[in-house]
Formats: C-alpha cells, sequence, structure tokens
C-alpha cells in the first residue's frame, strides 16, 4: 500500500506512525515511574523511621550505661546500699534523680533491688519497696544470678522500655542491683515529630501476660497474636480494626495510608511485638498525579507542535522541489526561455574575464541559495580584509588593553592569596578545635577506665576493662596521628634545632618498646657504631617519633625472627654528623610492585594487611614528611616473606655535651611540701570533674571545683590554695582569660597555674605562659601524669635530698 503513495505522504504516514508510538511508550513510561516513585517513597519512609527509631532506642541505652556507670563509682552510694540503709541512700540520690537523671535522660524508673529481685528501694516512687519482682523482671533476676550489667528492652506492666541494670559490689561481695529505666514513648514522638508518623504499640499477647501487665483496658485490640494497647491518634484505631499483616496500604477517609512494621527485641534478642508505624502518604500520591497530568499535557502540547512544525518544513522542503519539477517539464517540452527566466534574471555585473554575477530570484529555490551562498562569501572575504586592516592599526590598543587586564588579574591574585592565607588560619584553628572535643571525651573515658582498673573487679571485668583502656590508648595514637598529618598540611610543624643525647633518645626508644618484644618473644637488637656522636643538635622529639613509628611497625609485622636497630656514621664532615638509620625485620615483607604505595597518606599494602594487623597508614606519612622536614631521605627494601628494611638519613651538627638550647623554660616555683595539696579544679566538662577529682583524693590532695574561669577567680580570691589547674576552653571566662586576671591580684606567681589542654599545637603551649601560666598537662589526663605533676612542683623531702645527692 505504501508503494502507490508519494515520497511526501509516505514521510508524513512514518512520522505519525512513530510520534503514535513515542507518545504510547511515553504514558507506559510515566505510569512505570509513578508507579516506581511511590513504591520507593513508601520502601525510603519505612527504612528512615525503622533506623531512626532502631539508633534512638541504641542511644537512650547508651546514655543510661553511662549513667548507671557514674553512678556505681560513688563508694558512698554502694556503701549506703551495701549497708541497707534506705532513708539515707534516698536522701543521697533524691536531688541527683530530680535534677539530673529525670530531667536529662527522661528517668521514669531509679530503683534498687536485693537479690535476686527484691525491690529496696524506688526513688522515683519511695513509699514502695520490698516486692518480689522476679516472676516478670528477667534483667534484675540476671543481673545478680550473673553479677554482670543487663541492658536492653523489657515488657513491663506499663509497656516496653529500654532498662539498664547494673549489679554493685562491696568490698568485693556482690549486694545487689541498680536499676534505670525509660520508656519509647519520647521516641515514637520525635518520630511523630520528624516523619509525621503515627503509631500503635502492639505486644504478644504470651509477653503480656508474663510480664504481669495490669487489666485488659476497652481500648485494647487483639490482631493475631497481638495486643495493641496504645494508639497516637484516632485514625489508627480506625486503621488497627481492619489491619492484616499482609497489607500495607489502607484508605481511610479519603486518605492513602501504608503500614510498615518496626520489631522490638528485648534484651535476650528475642521478639516480642513491634510498632506499626502508620503515615499518611495522600499528599505525595496527589503530588504523583499532578506531576503525571503535567506530564501528560507537557507531551501532548509537544506533540502537536512538532506535528505543525513538521507539516509546515514538509511543506517547505517540497515546494521548491515541486516549482523544480514544473520547470523541468517545461524545459522538457522546449520551453527553456521560460524556465531560465523563472530561475534567475538579468546579470547585474559583470567581471573582467567574463563572468556575469546574478540576482536571486526566489530565496527558497536550491539554485537561487547557491548563487546567494556564492555572493556572501565574496561579500564575507572582502569584510575579513578590512577587518585585519584595521586589527593591524589597533594592535598597540589591544596591547594596551591586554596589560590592563593582566594588572587587574594580579590585584584578583593578590586578594585570593590573603583568602588562602586566612583559610590556612581557619584550619589551624579546626584542628584546635578537634584535638579539643576528642581529647575532652577521652579524657573522661580513658581516665574512669583507669580508675576502675585500680578497684577490685573479678578477672572478667578486669580484662574487659582492659580491652577498653587498650582501645582507647588506640584512639588516642590515631587521633594524635590525625593531628599530626594536619599539622603538616597546615605548615604548623616547627622542628627545635637544640642540643640532644642522641644515644638517650635511641635507648628511650628501645626500652619503651622492649615490652612489646617481649609479649611477641622477639629479640630487639641495637646495633650503633662506637664512631656515632653522642650530643647533636636537631629536633630530638621528633626524631624520637620517627624510630617508634618504624621500629613500631616492624614489631608489628614480624612473628619470627628478630628485630634490628642499626645507626651508622658515614661522614663527619665541617662538624656535622652523616647519619644513617635503618630498621631490619624479619617479618611477611612487601612486594615490589606495591612499595610505592608505602609512604602515602592512609595506605596499606593491602586490605588483608589492615585487617589482620590494623594501622591506618599514617605512621609512614607522617615519618617521611618529618625526615624530608629535617633535610633528610628515606626508603625501603623488601621481598615478600624476605623480611624489610625501612632506612633513613639525617645530617645534623655535632654539639658538646650541657649545651641545652630548648624553648624557653617554663616558670618554676621554690619547692613547697605542704601535707595536703589545696588543690582548685578548674574545668566545665562533669565527666573530666569526676575523673580528676577521683585522682586527686587518691593522691592526697584536697580539691575544690570551679565550672568556668570566673568562678575561678572568685574562689581564688576568697580562699587560699597550693595549685589551679586550669582547663583553657570553658563558657563565661575561658582559661587563658581567668590566668591573666589571677595574676592581676598575685604577679609574683607564687600560686602555680597548670594548663589543661587537648590541644597539642606548640602556639597553644606558648600562648598558656604569656597568660602567666607555669606548666600544662595534655588531655587525656592519667593518674601517673598528675602525680609527676605534684611531684615536679611539691616534691617530697627525701626526693628533693635525693636529687641533691
Amino acid at each position: 500500500m505504501l508503494k502507490r503513495l508519494s515520497i511526501k505522504s509516505k514521510i508524513v504516514t512514518i512520522v505519525l506512525f512513530s510520534i503514535s508510538m513515542l507518545t504510547c511508550l511515553n504514558l507506559l513510561k510515566l505510569y512505570y515511574d509513578f508507579d516506581k516513585n511511590l513504591s520507593f517513597t513508601k520502601e525510603q519512609l519505612a527504612t528512615q523511621v525503622t533506623q531512626t527509631f532502631q539508633l534512638a532506642v541504641q542511644q537512650q541505652l547508651d546514655d543510661l550505661s553511662m549513667a548507671v556507670q557514674t553512678l556505681t563509682v560513688n563508694q558512698e552510694m554502694v556503701k549506703l546500699f551495701a549497708k541497707r540503709k534506705r532513708q539515707a541512700l534516698f536522701d543521697l540520690l533524691q536531688d541527683y534523680y530530680d535534677r539530673h537523671l529525670k530531667p536529662e535522660y527522661d528517668i521514669a524508673q531509679f530503683q534498687f533491688h536485693l537479690p535476686p529481685a527484691t525491690s529496696f528501694l524506688r526513688l522515683h516512687q519511695p513509699k514502695e519497696f520490698g516486692d518480689d519482682l522476679s516472676a516478670f523482671r528477667h534483667t534484675v533476676v540476671l543481673a545478680n544470678q550473673q553479677q554482670k550489667p543487663i541492658v536492653g528492652l523489657e515488657v513491663g506492666r506499663a509497656g516496653p522500655g529500654t532498662r539498664v541494670v547494673f549489679p554493685i559490689a562491696y568490698q568485693g561481695t556482690h549486694v545487689g542491683s541498680v536499676e534505670l529505666g525509660v520508656g519509647i514513648h519520647k521516641i515514637l514522638k520525635n518520630l511523630h515529630d520528624t516523619f509525621g508518623t503515627q503509631y500503635a504499640i502492639g505486644i504478644k499477647q504470651s509477653v503480656f501476660q508474663e510480664a504481669k501487665r495490669f487489666e485488659n483496658l476497652p481500648t485494647d485490640i487483639t490482631v493475631g497474636d497481638t495486643i495493641f494497647y496504645e494508639f497516637s491518634a484516632p485514625v489508627v484505631t480506625t486503621l488497627i480494626k481492619q489491619y492484616t499483616s499482609d497489607r500495607d496500604e489502607y484508605t481511610i477517609e479519603d486518605n492513602l495510608h501504608i503500614t510498615f512494621p518496626i520489631p522490638l527485641i528485648d534484651f535476650q534478642g528475642q521478639p516480642v511485638g513491634y510498632v506499626l508505624g502508620i503515615n499518611n502518604l495522600q499528599h505525595s500520591v496527589d503530588d504523583l498525579h499532578q506531576t503525571l497530568v503535567s506530564s501528560l499535557v507537557s507531551s501532548l502540547g509537544v506533540i502537536l507542535v512538532t506535528l505543525s512544525l513538521l507539516f509546515y518544513y514538509i511543506k517547505a522542503t517540497f515546494r521548491p522541489l515541486e516549482e523544480a519539477i514544473a520547470v523541468a517539464n517545461q524545459i522538457a517540452y522546449g520551453e527553456m526561455n521560460i524556465g531560465i527566466d523563472k530561475l534567475l534574471k538579468d546579470p547585474v555585473e559583470q567581471t573582467p574575464d567574463g563572468v556575469a554575477t546574478y540576482q536571486p530570484h526566489r530565496q527558497q529555490d536550491e539554485i537561487s541559495g547557491l548563487y546567494s551562498a556564492f555572493r556572501q562569501m565574496v561579500e564575507r572575504l572582502q569584510a575579513a580584509l578590512r577587518e585585519i586592516e584595521h586589527a593591524n592599526v589597533g594592535l598597540e590598543k589591544k596591547v594596551r588593553q591586554r596589560t590592563e587586564v593582566l594588572e587587574l588579574l594580579n590585584a584578583e591574585l593578590e586578594k585570593e592569596r590573603a583568602k588562602a592565607e586566612e583559610a590556612n588560619q581557619v584550619k589551624s584553628e579546626f584542628v584546635a578545635n578537634v584535638s579539643h572535643e576528642l581529647r575532652t571525651p577521652l579524657n573522661g573515658i580513658l581516665g574512669m577506665t583507669e580508675l576502675l582498673l585500680e578497684t577490685s573487679l573479678q578477672p572478667e571485668q578486669k580484662q574487659h576493662l582492659q580491652v577498653i583502656y587498650d582501645s582507647g590508648k588506640t584512639l588516642l595514637v590515631l587521633i594524635n596521628d590525625l593531628l599530626d598529618v594536619s599539622k603538616i598540611e597546615a605548615g604548623k610543624v616547627e622542628l627545635e634545632a637544640i642540643p640532644f643525647d642522641l644515644t638517650k633518645t635511641v635507648n628511650d626508644v628501645m626500652q619503651l618498646l622492649s615490652v612489646k618484644a617481649r609479649e611477641k618473644d622477639l629479640p630487639l637488637i641495637l646495633q650503633s657504631a662506637t664512631e656515632v656522636p653522642k650530643w647533636v643538635i636537631g629536633d630530638g622529639n621528633r626524631l624520637r617519633q620517627i624510630l617508634l613509628n618504624l621500629v613500631s611497625n616492624a614489631l608489628k609485622f614480624t612473628d619470627r625472627g628478630s628485630v634490628t636497630l642499626q645507626i651508622q656514621l658515614e661522614q663527619l664532615k665541617n662538624q656535622h654528623a652523616h647519619l644513617y638509620f635503618a630498621v631490619k625485620d624479619t617479618g611477611i615483607g612487601i612486594a615490589k610492585e606495591k612499595l610505592g604505595k608505602l609512604f602515602g597518606k592512609f595506605n596499606q599494602v593491602d586490605a588483608s594487611t589492615s585487617r589482620k594487623y590494623g594501622g591506618t597508614g599514617l605512621g609512614l606519612f607522617i615519618s617521611r614528611q618529618l625526615v624530608e622536614l629535617m633535610g633528610g631521605t628515606i626508603g625501603v627494601e623488601a621481598q615478600v616473606n624476605q623480611g624489610c628494611t625501612f632506612w633513613f638519613r639525617l645530617t645534623l651538627p655535632v654539639s658538646q655535651p650541657g649545651l641545652n638550647a630548648s624553648r624557653p623554660n617554663l616558670m618554676s616555683l621554690p619547692s613547697i611540701t605542704p601535707k595536703v595539696v589545696r588543690v582548685l579544679l578548674v574545668e566545665d566538662n562533669r565527666t573530666n570533674q569526676l575523673v580528676a577529682k577521683i585522682m586527686l583524693n587518691k593522691l592526697g590532695c584536697q580539691i575544690s571545683i570551679a565550672n568556668h574561669g570566673q568562678e575561678a577567680v572568685e574562689m581564688s580570691a576568697s580562699q587560699e590554695y597550693d595549685l589551679i589547674l586550669m582547663d583553657l576552653q570553658m563558657p563565661v571566662l575561658d582559661g587563658y582569660a581567668a590566668t591573666q586576671q589571677i595574676r592581676q591580684r598575685l604577679p609574683d606567681k607564687q600560686l602555680p597555674i597548670i594548663a589543661m589542654t587537648a590541644d597539642t599545637l606548640t602556639d597553644r603551649f606558648e600562648r598558656c605562659l604569656e597568660a602567666g601560666m607555669n606548666d600544662f598537662l595534655t588531655k587525656p589526663v592519667t593518674q601517673a601524669s598528675l602525680s609527676q605533676m605534684l611531684e615536679k612542683w611539691f616534691p617530697r623531702p627525701e626526693a628533693s635530698q635525693e636529687s641533691k645527692a
């Protein structure tokens, strides 16, 4: 049938068929996208709400665990509970419960139990005690039987809630347990406020019966083996009455609602019910419908416009061809002049060689268009020649304009350089803030763990705490590495150039890592040539850091054989020692094709090595940067299963012993030896207050606490102290300003002020000295560092005599 149609008709037919097919496909795609978007919206909403609920429950349990841990270190509370002094225990904790636990953690239950599960004291209901909870409070029974913390969700008589039960021991004897509990209603309310989620709480009938729940309410709705007993809105009640587990869409009052169960898993990992999340998606459906209608209207509009343009251009395209055919037919019958006259006019110009230029007769004619194109080409060539002449004349003006542009660019570059310097300063401040924010909570974790390790613990408890302490120390090493990288990239690493004992520095490294070597039963060998100078000038601390990184790496990746540190003097020229350091091991080695990765940031040889041996890949990067800052070179030689040799070369000036030119000494005080050191602790973080207080009390100090710098100024003016421990970053008045105000009243510096800083930048230490402080402690603060600081400023008489001798 198409064969009998003209070309124009065939084109129109094919185009119409194609547009019809594309329109149908577009409609199918729009409907598919509508259904896909609705399904995606439902799945995404259910996933977000469920994950948010689970994270909130876990966060609530973590908060309760931290609160209980803080309680159990209170020896006075433990003693009163062990002595069964109910009223005294209530008087001790009532204010803490009312002012801290209840408002900050929304605590619903604060209770002490006698083994196995007898209520001894309810802080939330002090008049009720003595009842046996063992029939339905399995968390309490397990905590007292197993004498370990029980943490998780449990269904009580009033419904599900998060619960933390910790055993309490007094003088090594288990005396009972303490419990903190919070319901899940606040979490569900937050889900409603955040996602607009209504909810119904459903608990298995068997669980409610075992929990000794109060009598069933008239509003209870039973679905299968689940009792739905609490509903956030009337629409939820309506939906539950028609709810089945095999449907997730319900239309109520002309609105589409979707449902999704959020499992409730108790502390034993058993499902006890679920929270049924319900969201009204009618607004989303309406939006999708509107989008679908808009897309259809737009598609139809585009189709109509396309068809109109198509018919217009088909007609315009075929018109000159039809005219050409008509002219050709006339010429075929011998009418030559007629055809030529219709295509061309008389010549308007004739060149010297006889070539005539014709004016086009019809602009849409292809032949006329060809002549017009030649004419336009000649005109453009002439115009181009004229532009070249003008360009030669105005070249000097353009050069001058370009010069002005370059001057403007230079000015802009200067502005950008100033911005870059400002951004670098901001980055330095960010590093300081990160140091403070990370080290402050880490100080509480390590400090409290260290204190707990010193108490009487069961072997399993001590093992668990040791894991926490070791993990915290590992995290501290990671933080130090990350801060070192930040300081290196910010150009904040300032190398010292002072005399130091090279032999002592190397021996310190070997002694420090000898414990790790003994744990792995590996010989740690030092081979130092006799001609190596003892005293050199440089940054001993940074050299120690490089050696610690390299030797520690060698011990980590070596299971058999030995690790050797070699030091050689390659050349002594003009009082400069050219030193060669090499760390050799007999470990797993490295393939040659992977050596190029070693000294990059966060680079490991492969993923399996990282999983087996740990590490971040920062140690070698930092070591390379420090060696290069010292003007040296570093490299490695290795083979698979043949061990590695990491080496570096440094050139250091030789010095004489006793010439120590370190940075300005910290302000010193005359030695005094009071029987009890009176300490003012200035710290805004309550956890760090508690850790420092316990440590100082163990060291025999009398301690007072100021929550910010302004309190410290006022307390130091009204009472005498022997020592002030000053945090730097605090509200109201920071540590620098507080120290300056105290020094205005005590300019003779007889009162030592020790900075406690979580920032390791060198300029912060200098700023502490400029503000009038005498010394500083770097967080996290340990019992040993506090003891050393007290011994430094208040030496014992026998220690002073030994130092003189």
